[in-house]
């Protein structure tokens, strides 16, 4: 069983995770691990049906050198649903979340920040320390918020993405329903997933061995025993005969969770970025925001955040593309067209109108609302609508925000965001 294997599976990951370490510096001395133990076992133990897959070992030595293991993909959040063209399914890229603390590098603000009215505003509060304070932290906001926005452009112009939003409208319409093995988690039976892989320099070889055979092997739905123990959750029932009845059509798709440093990987194979998007926890007092896959912490910052999540069409695999040379990095500029800044604009005022329908008093809320926030105010800046006046009125609400006032916070941003479209 895939439970016995975890060990090895663990060595494979973090000894690939030390080789790439020790390429980029022969110096290094710490790695960090690409995957946690708890998540690995969890994937195997809470699969939503038996998982299959390949193992690849040194015939010398028996060593573990490789793994791909897949299963039907499925998800603990009943309100996941797919959505490449919603503005929050891509989460916030490389923000820094305490640049309010840092507001007094004055040096540093100067590089990133040259908003003249912002300047303007700083120079006739000189007289008010807290006033100057307030300013210089409502900046470091300002800044974060445009190089967030920043990344999350250069990602979208370097990435394989789903722009259209064709392939999420597709596994939109697949099938889903409540898994057998455990009646909290909703599965699609359309769709496949590679669950875990990893590899000392064979894993393209897995994975295209792995997806080859999904479109050959037979599928069968697994039938869990209701009276199983919590530990047997994962096991099969001893009736189960394999016969015709529990067949089911193999999938048409094929979807994963991705490190950000393996996207590139990914994409080599044909698989594009998609968006996905699910209410935190599942409450009705929460707005949706980004997804994360077998994970509900809300974390916006530089090293968590949003699921890369990455999907194609099972049927158009073709193998892996050529790996090719790093060419140089692409410039990208704001689209300054009035239909890109109007397109912006209203994607702030529903991105702001998502926020102030977040419980704050909830564990969690609060990362659900500056997440929002932080998101709204990226669009409004120069990579998005490019309204100054909006991006400082969002920019007050996390300096509100960052005072544990979460009722004020929401007051600024009914009345200087929304105004008359305040929910």
């Amino acid at each position: 069983e895939w439970t016995e294997l975890l060990q090895e599976m663990m060595w494979v990951c973090n000894e690939a995770a030390r080789r790439a370490s020790v390429a980029k510096n022969p110096g290094a001395k710490f790695f960090d691990k690409p995957l946690a133990a708890d998540y690995m076992y969890d994937r195997v133990a809470l699969a939503a049906d038996e998982p299959w897959g390949m193992v690849a070992r040194d015939r010398e030595t028996n060593s573990m050198q490789g793994f791909c293991m897949l299963g039907t993909f499925a998800s603990w959040d009943k309100t996941m649903r797919w959505a490449s063209r919603d503005p929050r399914a891509w989460g916030v890229a490389d923000y820094d979340p305490n640049c309010g603390r840092q507001y007094s590098r004055r040096k540093s603000l100067k590089k990133d920040y040259s908003d003249e009215e912002a300047e303007a505003a700083a120079a006739q509060a000189a007289g008010d320390a807290r006033a100057k304070a307030d300013e210089r932290k409502l900046q470091a906001y300002v800044a974060a918020a445009n190089g967030a926005a920043k990344a999350a452009a250069e990602h979208a112009a370097t990435e394989r993405r789903d722009a259209d939003g064709s392939l999420t409208d597709e596994l939109e319409r697949t099938q889903r329903r409540k898994a057998e093995s455990d009646a909290r988690m909703t599965e699609w039976p359309d769709l496949l997933e590679v669950s875990l892989l990893g590899g000392l320099g064979c894993g393209g070889q897995l994975l295209a061995a792995s997806l080859k055979r999904a479109t050959e092997r037979t599928y069968r739905r697994t039938r869990f025993s209701a009276g199983a123990k919590d530990d047997d959750a994962g096991r099969a029932s001893d009736d189960d005969d394999g016969g015709d009845s529990n067949k089911q059509k193999p999938p048409r798709y094929v979807a994963l969770q991705a490190t950000e440093t393996a996207v590139p990987f990914y994409e080599r194979h044909g698989f594009s970025r998609v968006g996905a998007l699910a209410k935190y926890r599942d409450r009705r007092d929460m707005p949706e925001l980004a997804y994360r896959h077998w994970n509900d912490r809300i974390c916006v910052s530089q090293t968590h955040g949003a699921s890369h999540m990455m999907a194609m069409r099972l049927g158009e695999y073709a193998g892996a593309a050529p790996r090719e040379a790093p060419g140089p990095k692409i410039k990208v500029e704001p689209d300054a067209s009035d239909e890109a800044r109007a397109r912006a604009k209203a994607d702030v005022i529903k991105i702001a109108q998502s926020a102030i329908q977040c419980n704050t008093n909830v564990i969690g809320g609060s990362g659900v609302f500056r997440e929002l926030v932080v998101l709204a105010q990226g669009r409004a800046g120069p990579w998005g609508a490019a309204d100054a006046t909006l991006t400082r009125s969002l920019a007050r609400v996390l300096v509100v925000f960052k005072s544990n006032a979460c009722g004020s916070a929401k007051q600024v941003l009914r009345t200087e965001v929304l105004g008359d479209d305040a929910p």
